[in-house]
């Protein structure tokens, strides 16, 4: 563990310097992320006037939800960044040099590119969920459980890029079905009970958006039962369990680009 620690750490140092490198392009990335950000809290500002509440939650709750999605989805994407460069090192072939080197090829191309970028806006996200959360009424086992849930759905998120890698691997096409999760992933901004069944059921456990975004915002509310709790934890184990299952099974049949 030690090992790959080290060789994370110095990969992630590479990723800093190829990133510094472009000091104007990190400014103008920086800049649209937290226009983007600002432009979510406008809306749900701008919703809640004139209106008491949307599926029962009020403004703080709902401004919650957004900022669990956007703080989840930047360590996601931070943690993650390399999967979104996997085709090309695909149909490359340079993937063959991954799986002849003495570390896990995963570790190199999921977790291989640490995203500075995210990490400078991290502040940002972590100073107003702290603000919004002093808002809210709750006690020490609802914070516990909403960061066991909120740590729950990096494992799936994890789970969802093993599963993109594998795909890709087979297939070659990593980008498209990429794109599809994260589009599927941004109704995660608010929560699933704004959406009509049968959509709400198949965004909860299908794709579970609503388990990786919305259940640790209702565990720390108190919304949330022993047994949604229970599924949300069975969902994360299994999503890993068989994610690395089927990466085992791509990297099998995997043919070289110069095979």
């Amino acid at each position: 563990m030690k090992r790959y620690l080290i060789i994370w750490l110095r990969m992630t140092l590479n990723s800093f310097q190829t990133i510094l490198a472009s000091r104007f392009g990190i400014i103008i990335f920086i800049f649209g992320k937290l226009l983007r950000f600002g432009l979510y809290l406008t809306f749900i500002y701008f919703l809640y006037t004139g209106t008491k509440g949307v599926v029962g939650y009020d403004r703080n709750k709902m401004l919650l939800f957004l900022l669990n999605f956007s703080f989840l989805g930047a360590v996601g994407q931070m943690l993650f960044r390399e999967a979104y460069r996997f085709r090309t090192k695909l149909v490359s072939g340079e993937f063959d040099f991954d799986l002849v080197k003495p570390v896990h090829p995963l570790l190199k191309n999921l977790a291989g590119g640490f995203d500075l970028l995210d990490l400078l806006t991290m502040p940002v996200f972590i100073y107003v969920l702290y603000k919004v959360l002093s808002l809210i009424n709750f006690n020490t086992s609802q914070f516990i459980f909403y960061g066991l849930l909120f740590m729950n759905g990096l494992m799936i998120m994890f789970a969802i890029h093993v599963s993109v890698l594998a795909f890709g691997i087979i297939t070659t096409e990593v980008d498209h079905l990429v794109m599809v999760y994260r589009d599927l992933e941004t109704m995660g901004r608010f929560p699933v009970d704004i959406y009509r069944e049968p959509l709400r059921q198949f965004l909860t456990f299908a794709v579970p958006v609503g388990i990786m975004f919305t259940f640790p915002v209702k565990a720390i509310l108190g919304l949330l039962s022993w047994q949604g709790m229970l599924a949300a934890f069975i969902l994360g184990g299994l999503s890993c369990y068989f994610s690395l299952r089927f990466w085992n099974f791509a990297v099998m049949k995997y043919s070289s680009a110069s095979s």
